[in-house]
């Protein structure tokens, strides 16, 4: 007959094991335990009283075994550790270590979370794309997924590190800024979330996945092209919208101009690209297809967006607080040009012979909120007709929705569409733009006009004012068969897509080779003599051979070096050749007792020095040099000072642009010659 065994792991740690193992079949023995690793055999006989134990008739109580591990057990031997009872040879199994090997089972994906750490600095609450950043993560963090899920942030806009951000205390600020703390309440735990962060130890096989617009940040390219070159680890992204590309009228232009610069980058960065649906993906496609990126053979997909959930509480005193009639309709949405508040508006003005029911805005001021605002202003009727409303809280809107006739939404271009699908989540009928992603997050349970015409937006409004009977009936429909869609949803959507992307072998290379006879510049801006995607490959080649030594952030013409050293890390597809290297630099003048001196693959015995006013100025400089077995080499600037003073931060001495040729090759050479000269 087997023997009956009672057991618990209590604690099974690197450093610890405790539990207590019991037979009734033979209560006055002590039970062996073994503890098998990778390295080593140990034995205990579980034979320590505990009074718990024998409170709870564990025979008389001295069945309890601990083991400390010197030295600690190591992670292999952790995961890989087998214990059990050794007459019988009965395994035992601890919840610590099975949740542990479960753990190190799943690949780890960092999500890349910048954009909304860098908005909570500077707004009082999440909006557009930074809430659903925000509902994504909690999303991701309140289930157990697929992949273990880590959170890392560029620490500023100038930043290209990233660094780690303690789990707990993300969690901490997320849970506050989708709850009932705003502003300055928010400041203690953006600290706490940002001054515990350390140096992201990301792994070969790991994920970088970012989740925000990440275009503000100038070095955000550089930073992901630095860790896929030192590590084997895949890139995605998600894709809200190409607004700042298509809508150029509709923005601040230098807007335009940095997020096509970014977006082409990272289109050829991408191991995976989420757009937020169909349309948007369509549009992302065309963009490829228009600058002919070639997209390292990305997978380009779509996952349809989530919807914010109704909270149960509401509050009316915003009624009275802003005078809003019984009869009332909403349009909820940051106040700027592509939203297209001004033909709405003025489709307003057309109805108001028909006393409609009161507009209320709702949304804080954006690019273009004057010219707005100045509509209403200027017409004392249309004054009383139309209230914005900048401060709503969570509740406030909530009533709002709750009370409005139905919702209005006539922007110009979207992504997606969030203020469309939050109306139906909340049973309202909306009226919106044929236009964009629109129809596709509207469906059948919205009606649409063509933005551009405010007559047909006039004539549209008015038709549902006149009939309300087809409001109920819309609203019926969407009562019966309308289900939204959860950030819950969208959350296993994409763990399901990044596991899957995880399983594939292929991850896409990063080329950061200097082609022969191409002149590669240090700059920020785009030359004349550059086509767009020729720039978006040589600045960001030129980024990532400087990332030795300490630079100050791009400018119109190049770096300045920061510091004392810097270094050029140069890959060619010439391996132990001889290379001319072509580097064009600017010193000011009056170099008192400063000089640098220039070494290569650490050679400091050849130096080329550059002291005194005599190399002030623009130059252009020769390095004669050879490339090792992998093709690659290192050109490194000392700058050497004899001053007792000198400035913290120095600026000496500034890099516009590089170039590399094979030593016997004229045709290269003479491409450089031509590049410099036309």
């Amino acid at each position: 007959m087997t023997e009956s065994i009672k057991y618990s792991i209590d604690k099974f740690t690197k450093k610890t094991l405790d539990g207590w193992i019991f037979s009734p079949d033979t209560p006055g023995k002590h039970k062996e335990i073994g503890i098998t690793t990778s390295n080593r055999k140990m034995k205990v006989t579980a034979s320590k009283y505990r009074a718990d134990l024998e409170q709870s008739k564990i025979g008389s109580g001295d069945h309890s075994f601990n083991i400390v591990f010197h030295p600690e057990l190591s992670e292999d031997e952790y995961l890989s550790a087998k214990i059990m009872e050794v007459s019988t040879g009965i395994s035992l199994q601890s919840a610590d270590q099975l949740s542990a090997q479960r753990l190190a089972t799943k690949k780890t994906v960092y999500l890349e979370v910048s954009d909304l750490i860098n908005f909570l600095r500077h707004e009082k609450r999440v909006t557009g794309i930074q809430r659903l950043v925000s509902q994504l993560c909690q999303s991701i963090i309140e289930e157990d997924r697929k992949n273990n899920y880590k959170f890392c942030t560029l620490l500023s806009e100038a930043d290209n590190n990233l660094y780690e951000i303690e789990r707990d205390a993300f969690k901490g600020l997320i849970g506050a800024v989708l709850g009932d703390i705003k502003g300055d309440g928010l400041t203690p735990l953006i600290n706490l979330a940002t001054s515990n962060t350390v140096p992201v130890n990301i792994a070969d096989g790991d994920m970088l996945f970012g989740t925000g617009a990440s275009f503000s940040f100038q070095n955000y390219t550089l930073a992901i092209k630095k860790l896929k070159f030192e590590k084997q680890i895949k890139y995605g992204t998600i894709v809200y919208d190409l607004i700042p590309y298509h809508s150029r009228s509709t923005l601040p232009p230098e807007l335009s101009v940095r997020f096509s610069l970014w977006l082409s980058e990272i289109v050829s960065l991408s191991d995976i690209l989420v757009s937020i649906s169909e349309y948007t993906k369509k549009e992302l496609d065309r963009f490829i297809l228009d600058k002919n990126i070639v997209p390292n053979e990305s997978q380009s997909t779509f996952i349809p967006l989530g919807s914010h959930p109704s909270i149960k509480s509401s509050s009316s005193k915003i009624q009275s607080r802003y005078f809003i009639e019984d009869d009332f309709c909403i349009f909820v949405s940051t106040i700027e040009t592509r939203k297209n508040h001004a033909a709405l508006i003025k489709a307003w003005e057309k109805l108001l012979d028909k006393n409609p029911p009161q507009l209320i805005i709702v949304g804080k001021s954006g690019w273009g909120f004057h010219e707005v605002q100045a509509l209403v202003q200027d017409n004392k009727e249309l004054f009383r007709k139309v209230t914005f409303i900048h401060d709503a809280s969570d509740s406030d809107l909530e009533w709002l929705y709750s009370n409005c006739l139905f919702t209005v939404y006539p922007s110009l271009y979207e992504g997606w569409g969030l203020p469309v699908t939050e109306s139906l989540t909340r049973g309202k009928f909306c009226i919106c733009s044929n236009t964009t992603s629109l129809p596709e997050a509207g469906g059948i349970y919205a009606d649409y006009f063509d933005p551009r015409d405010i007559n047909d937006i006039a004539s549209k409004v008015l038709y549902y004012i006149e009939n309300r009977s087809e409001i109920k009936a819309r609203e019926a429909l969407i009562e019966s068969s309308y289900r939204p869609r959860t950030w819950q949803d969208y959350a296993l959507d994409l763990d399901n897509l990044l596991d899957a992307t995880h399983q594939s072998d292929d991850i896409k290379a990063v080329d950061t080779s200097l082609k022969g006879g191409m002149i590669y510049r240090f700059s920020n801006v785009v030359s004349s003599k550059e086509s767009f995607f020729d720039y978006i490959i040589h600045r960001s080649t030129a980024y990532s051979i400087l990332s030795q030594g300490d630079w100050f952030v791009p400018e119109s013409c190049g770096r300045w070096l920061q510091g004392n050293y810097g270094a050029i890390r140069i890959h060619t597809s010439q391996p132990q050749q001889k290379v001319a290297v072509y580097i064009k630099y600017w010193l000011p003048p009056n170099l008192d007792s400063i000089s640098f001196e220039i070494a290569q693959n650490k050679e400091y015995n050849d130096l080329m020095v550059l002291r005194d006013s005599e190399i002030a100025g623009h130059k252009l400089i020769k390095i004669n040099a050879v490339s090792d077995q992998a093709g690659c080499l290192q050109i490194e600037f000392i700058r050497r000072s004899h001053k007792k003073n000198q400035h913290p931060e120095p600026r000496d001495l500034f890099l516009s642009l590089i170039s590399v040729a094979v030593a016997h090759d004229l045709g290269e050479r003479i491409d450089i010659l031509e590049g410099l000269l036309l």
